[in-house]
């Protein structure tokens, strides 16, 4: 006899970035070890739940957006239900969410290892998930003796702010705080918002605030400027576990009552903290130039010169704050173009050497090896 496919209800936002990589998740469980029989419909982040979901007969439920009064219905029609959303704790059902305080935790760490001393967190109010990873981030960063600086204001409803408000009192934020500070936004679309702040308030980025943001959403975080450093949460992970246990739950099995927590992948580096805390404004300042221009063939010359200072002295200011020269300093920006060429592209090396400043293949060919040991082509092929 043919086994029954079972029917079920897939509540998952389809417009983040977070919420398609829990589909996937589930849907690679769906192909490999489940029958199942998925509904699922284009839906936003914070969405009511459909007046249809309790008119169906559904074997199971996966739902993002479970609030107190749907997992009480749900409860009362006994369907087997696996509960992803991050806005409330013990609805009593099945539940599986990211761990917010060891993004946090995460976040603090990578600030700390870059030297950064001085600490803020831009958050959302009234948001569970936003204060746990603000929870996580503050208490890992006073166990090593640091307080933090905090901005927080409502994201979304009637109390929300009008977004050029916001960004104003985010800017005047910023303005006041010591520098050079490493700076956590709860999500990447908030650290957008902290870069916009950051570019109208002419504040250097990542040289005075490094920002690192949260999901790792590619699209977005290449559009920031600089492109954004951010946590990458599991979510794929949590879509995958949750179909298991859903599987187990319409199995008749029972499920523990506590919350499974799935932990970050770990940090993908962008520009926007790709620095070292430093407290001399000319070398800040020296290192926005040369990001801005190192690609273009500027020289340690070039430098010197815009710079308006003895060659002797910026070279010595460079070694006291970062210990290497300003020429090596042009090489590393060079050098992390290069690969994200190689990485991302399918650029011939000659255009590749065109567009990071060299004027020959083989003299950029040379350096590349020279820093890290193997030639461009098998950097790419390790990545192929």
């Amino acid at each position: 006899m043919v086994q029954k496919k079972r029917r079920v209800a897939l509540l998952v936002e389809t417009a983040t970035t977070y919420g398609r990589s829990i589909l996937e998740g589930i849907a690679k469980y769906q192909r490999t070890r489940a029958r199942w029989s998925a509904f699922m419909d284009e839906r936003e982040l914070g969405a009511s739940p459909p007046e249809w979901l309790l008119q169906r007969p559904w074997d199971g439920i996966i739902c993002r957006n479970t609030t107190p009064e749907l997992a009480a219905k749900i409860r009362r029609k006994g369907i087997p239900t696996v509960d992803l959303n991050d806005l409330y704790a013990d609805l009593k059902l099945p539940r599986i969410q990211s761990d917010m305080h060891a993004i946090g935790r995460l976040g603090a760490s990578h600030l700390y290892e870059r030297g950064f001393r001085n600490f803020a967190f831009c958050g959302f109010e009234k948001e569970t998930w936003s204060e746990q990873r603000f929870v996580g981030f503050s208490e890992h960063l006073r166990s090593l003796g640091f307080e933090t600086a905090t901005y927080h204001s409502v994201w979304r409803g009637k109390a929300a702010a009008k977004w050029d408000l916001d960004q104003e009192r985010i800017a005047q934020w910023l303005q006041q705080l010591p520098k050079p500070v490493g700076l956590m936004a709860c999500n990447d679309i908030r650290a957008q918002q902290v870069l916009n702040a950051c570019q109208s308030s002419e504040i250097f980025v990542p040289e005075q605030v490094a920002v690192i943001g949260v999901d790792n959403d590619e699209l977005l975080c290449n559009f920031c400027d600089p492109p954004l450093s951010s946590i990458q949460p599991n979510p794929q992970r949590i879509g995958f576990e949750a179909a298991e246990l859903l599987d187990e739950l319409m199995s008749g099995q029972k499920a523990d009552s506590a919350a499974r927590l799935v932990d970050p992948m770990g940090v993908i580096v962008r520009q926007s903290t790709d620095a070292l805390g430093i407290d001399d404004d000319l070398v800040v300042e020296a290192i926005a130039m040369i990001r801005e221009s190192a690609c273009f063939g500027m020289t340690a010359q070039d430098l010197v010169g815009k710079l308006g200072v003895s060659r002797s002295s910026i070279e010595r200011r460079f070694r006291q704050s970062l210990g290497h020269s300003p020429q090596q300093e042009i090489r590393a920006t060079q050098l992390r173009r290069i690969k994200e060429l190689l990485r991302d592209t399918n650029l011939s090396l000659a255009e590749i050497a065109k567009l990071t400043g060299f004027d020959h293949t083989e003299y950029m060919t040379v350096v590349f090896k020279r820093l890290t040991g193997i030639p461009p082509s098998v950097f790419r092929e390790d990545f192929r």
